[in-house]
């Protein structure tokens, strides 16, 4: 998968490959068009697995608290848009906390109906790839144990287990962490 992003451009591409059952793909910067979208995707699983906490709705409904620390929200969306819907397009979403020399991974999901396509792991590869750029030495992510499939994405990326001092959340109960 190739993974080209900027912020001037404002959207990178990922070419598609075998084992993404989406055609084509695009992650682009958040946009407050998309906002509905955020609530949406992240919302739901932690709802799902009864982890949701005030944290959560407060990063998903302001994440212009992330972009003005000089982090990221990346958005994984269909390649062709829809004007009418712009929100209904986003399939996925990622945050990425900057913390000076490391940055934190937060918020990562995907639609239900969108999971399974490879759609989490480009979002992954674009925040490693934007971390890389902006010469992070490390990104930590928390978690929590009901959360196998994604657990088994983070090892797949390399990511190893750690602990954790002062976690964000209170019902996570995993720490991992890349060194880049």
């Amino acid at each position: 998968m190739i993974c080209l992003y900027s912020k001037a451009q404002a959207a990178f591409v990922i070419s598609s490959s075998q084992e993404m059952e989406v055609s084509s793909l695009k992650i682009i910067p958040y946009h407050a068009v998309y906002q509905a979208a955020l609530p949406e995707i992240s919302l739901a699983w932690l709802k799902q697995y009864d982890i949701l906490e005030d944290l959560d709705v407060e990063m998903v409904n302001h994440p212009e608290q992330i972009l003005d620390s000089g982090g990221h929200v990346l958005l994984a969306v269909n390649d062709t848009l829809s004007a009418a819907h712009p929100a209904q397009d986003v399939l996925g979403m990622v945050m990425l906390e900057n913390n000076g020399d490391s940055g934190e991974v937060l918020k990562l999901g995907v639609r239900e109906n969108a999971r399974c396509r490879g759609i989490g792991r480009a979002l992954m590869e674009a925040v490693v790839e934007i971390a890389k750029k902006e010469g992070k030495h490390k990104l930590i992510l928390s978690s929590n144990h009901q959360l196998t499939s994604a657990l088994r994405l983070y090892e797949s990326m390399g990511f190893t287990y750690t602990t954790c001092d002062t976690p964000h959340f209170e019902l996570s109960d995993i720490y991992m962490e890349l060194l880049l």
